[in-house]
């Protein structure tokens, strides 16, 4: 026995296992950061999470009422503190750190059979970079790494099952979680069946899913229009939502994920072999969407993602070459500095930031199981206090009704005590597809429509600032009148009666890509509408990761040119673009009608679409400009803002 014992590797013993059960909880805490809660803020983020919170806490319906990326439990995913929800969000954070731990533990144990200095150096580098990790890479490998681990008999349906309800609980708070957790699933149940096991994952994801749906506030009669909205959602936000990518950093993750799917193949093709490697390229797909597809912080998603897996991958590796360790060794080293300066400078990298920081979590943790009710009401104080202070810095101008708001403003709104009553798609960038500006516009069009709307042009990511609801603008113009403006915005009141149809017979021109379209001769402001259709290879491209950009150049009568960010679907629903309306200020000369000759007209536009471009769109191209009857609009209005 003695010989046998001595015999194992090094890293093989009881030392090795000591060290993970400590080191997987310190990066599981330092990582999640279970008890960590934000307060409420301003700007374009704090807002979309401040009102989705509202939605929860005003009952709002998910899927038709509100309709956005994140669900009911968004707190769980955005942490802002949930106020009445908080005991239950705080508990499914703390669930999802010990899962997490749970699996780092297992995962990392299967290094014991591969290179001991692969083993220490993971063990290492994990403590090192649980700090900035991000919490979708760290989700998305709760699903992923269970599955694996359970393909492998490694962990047991009960450690399963946590891990499926704890993904469930951020599906309930991001539905894009489910792209991967549900298909990941349907591999389980299909395992299961050889295994003569019950194939109940599927459902349980589903039925998590539901149960915290409803246990939310919801309707259970929601969920089905809650999962058809949020598909349509998904659907447009790779082709809407990219920016610019980094094409070395791209390349150097896809080389990456590359060696990983190389180093998973196996010698003998096994139906296990087969089903691993299905979830892990459905893994890397999801990493490669949620990292590049905004290529800004979220690519440290993508390398979260990545280094989490490679231990997992790399213990089932097939001993085929003689310089296997030196590929791995590589690898992990390349993704971990590039992880580590994505997340961090390194002037400012403190190598015991993660004992503090689960040292730190370890404490409240104790502090609020012994004063639970305490810490609600401190943070709830914390929360009260900064809305306070976010309505006292809001510039924005109080109304007596109803009231709904165009820039991403929307905390200032929910801090000021206005009644908010929002569109159901919420900020002005993410309407970003046809069925969603048809929510839109039948909620303005419906009793539900709000008497107020703080408006003002501009958007996100270089575009055109008359796509802020470009579409709407005419409905707009018929429903509502401008009754008053500052610097900023202007509040359109709804009027006693809708106009009449202001849009004109439309003149259609047929051109071509990237060839200049003269713009029509007339003194009225024009809207609109441009067709751009993709190719079956752009069609691909949008599914699998994202179509490349397309740019609208203006060339405007003075001879300066503009170039702004075109999202196709946005497009082929309409703006006004001419003129072009920047500022709350032009809005105003635009709505009554006044001094529109000191907005800017333009004289061509034109679209670019690069070399690659080419390949993803179809040549052909429509314009449709449809003249606005400005002098209905103002005659109708019966008051005017100084």
């Amino acid at each position: 026995m003695t010989e046998i014992a001595a015999s194992k590797p090094w890293h093989d013993g009881r030392f090795a296992k000591i060290l993970l059960l400590a080191i997987a909880p310190i990066a599981a805490l330092a990582s999640t950061k279970p008890t960590n809660f934000n307060m409420p803020g301003l700007g374009l983020d704090p807002s979309w999470t401040a009102a989705a919170l509202y939605a929860t806490r005003q009952k709002l319906s998910f899927g038709s009422e509100f309709v956005f990326t994140s669900g009911p439990l968004s707190p769980l995913y955005t942490r802002l503190f949930p106020l009445d929800a908080a005991p239950l969000v705080l508990v499914i954070s703390l669930l999802w750190a010990a899962v997490f731990a749970r699996l780092l533990y297992q995962t990392a144990l299967g290094f014991q059979n591969t290179n001991g200095r692969l083993f220490y150096l993971y063990i290492l580098l994990l403590g090192l970079a649980a700090p900035v990790m991000l919490s979708d890479g760290v989700t998305l490998f709760v699903m992923y790494g269970a599955s694996v681990l359970y393909l492998r008999k490694k962990i047991g349906p009960a450690s399963l099952t946590l891990a499926i309800c704890v993904t469930a609980a951020f599906c309930a708070a991001k539905f894009s979680f489910l792209v991967f957790a549900l298909p990941a699933c349907l591999i389980l149940d299909a395992a299961s069946l050889p295994r003569k096991e019950p194939p109940y994952k599927s459902g349980l994801l589903l039925l998590s899913m539901f149960a915290l749906f409803v246990a939310c506030g919801q309707s259970p009669f929601s969920f089905p229009g809650y999962v058809k909205a949020s598909l349509e959602v998904a659907a447009g936000y790779s082709p809407a939502m990219s920016i610019g990518t980094r094409g070395v950093e791209l390349l150097l993750w896809l080389i990456t994920a590359t060696g990983l799917i190389y180093l998973s193949l196996r010698n003998e093709l096994t139906i296990q072999a087969i089903l691993e490697c299905l979830l892990l390229c459905g893994y890397l797909l999801v990493l490669l969407k949620a990292g590049f597809v905004r290529n800004d912080g979220h690519t440290l998603i993508a390398w979260t993602g990545i280094f989490l897996a490679i231990p997992l991958i790399l213990s089932a590796a097939q001993e085929t070459s003689l310089h296997r360790g030196r590929i791995a060794f590589s690898m992990m080293l390349c993704v971990f500095f590039l992880f580590k300066i994505s997340g961090v400078s390194l002037r400012t990298f403190d190598p015991f930031r993660p004992v503090k920081d689960a040292a730190s979590q370890s404490a409240a943790v104790f502090r609020i199981a012994l004063h639970p009710r305490a810490w609600v009401d401190g943070m709830t104080n914390s929360f009260r206090q900064a809305e306070r202070t976010n309505a006292h810095e809001s510039s924005l101008p109080s109304v007596n009704g109803p009231v709904d708001i165009i820039p991403s403003r929307q905390s200032e709104v929910i801090a000021k005590k206005l009644d908010y009553r929002p569109r159901p798609t919420v900020q002005e960038y993410s309407t970003y597809s046809a069925s969603l500006i048809r929510r839109n516009r039948e909620f303005y069009e419906s009793t539900r429509a709000p008497e107020f709307i703080l408006f003002a042009p501009g958007s996100i990511d270089g575009r055109h600032p008359a796509s802020a609801e470009g579409a709407l603008w005419p409905l707009f113009l018929r429903n509502y009148e401008l009754v008053a403006s500052t610097e900023d915005i202007v509040t359109l009141q709804k009027r006693n009666a809708s106009l009449k149809e202001i849009l004109q017979k439309p003149i259609l021109i047929q051109s071509t890509i990237e060839k200049p379209v003269s713009v029509p001769a007339s003194p009225s402001a024009l809207f609109v509408k441009i067709n751009v259709e993709y190719s079956l290879v752009g069609k691909i491209l949008a599914i699998l990761f994202k179509p490349p950009l397309v740019r609208l150049k203006v060339i405007y009568q003075d001879g300066g040119s503009q170039g702004y960010r075109l999202i196709p679907e946005m497009a082929r629903q309409g703006a006004v673009l001419v003129p072009t309306v920047t500022t709350a200020e032009d809005f105003r000369k635009f709505c009554t009608n006044s001094h529109l000759d000191e907005l800017k007209r333009p004289k061509t536009l034109q679209l670019d679409i690069g070399k690659i471009g080419r390949w993803a769109y179809q040549n052909t191209v429509s314009f449709s400009f449809a003249g606005l009857d400005l002098d209905s609009i103002s005659n109708a209005s019966e008051t005017h803002p100084k």
